[in-house]
């Protein structure tokens, strides 16, 4: 049976939706340890609008956040029908002394937690629809 795809950029608030439903996803690192960029799983958690904690247990992420480093995180799925990515860039800090230690039981993963500060997000839903089946788009 021959296939058709159909694609949809996510608006705002469907990634932030998507966001809110997963807690894991991929990160590029920038390389503080003479490695290049790196990119690494993380676990995150929100913590308030537009900013994401985020922890894993490589050391350049801790360092990236000491440094204020600019990173995309990105979540990725699929399904029978379907598949989607979204994409967020922002600014990684460390946390205040008196929030270390706060949210680690919320955020998966281990290692020391850092805050993401989003700037940017984007998405995109590919659809799948096989011949004379109609391609059904989520209500937004």
């Amino acid at each position: 049976m021959r296939s058709t795809h159909a694609c949809h950029q996510l608006d705002d608030a469907q990634c932030w939706a998507v966001l809110l439903e997963h807690d894991h996803g991929l990160t590029t690192l920038p390389g503080t340890t003479g490695t290049g960029t790196a990119v690494v799983p993380v676990g995150y958690a929100p913590l308030a609008p537009g900013v994401l904690a985020v922890r894993c247990p490589d050391p350049d992420l801790a360092d990236g956040a000491r440094l204020g480093a600019r990173v995309t995180l990105e979540l990725s799925g699929a399904g029978r029908s379907s598949s989607w990515t979204v994409l967020v860039s922002g600014v990684l800090r460390e946390l205040e002394p008196d929030e270390t230690g706060r949210w680690s039981d919320d955020v998966p993963s281990r290692g020391p937690v850092v805050t993401l500060h989003v700037d940017a997000v984007g998405g995109c839903e590919a659809l799948l629809a096989q011949r004379g089946h109609e391609v059904l788009r989520p209500a937004s």
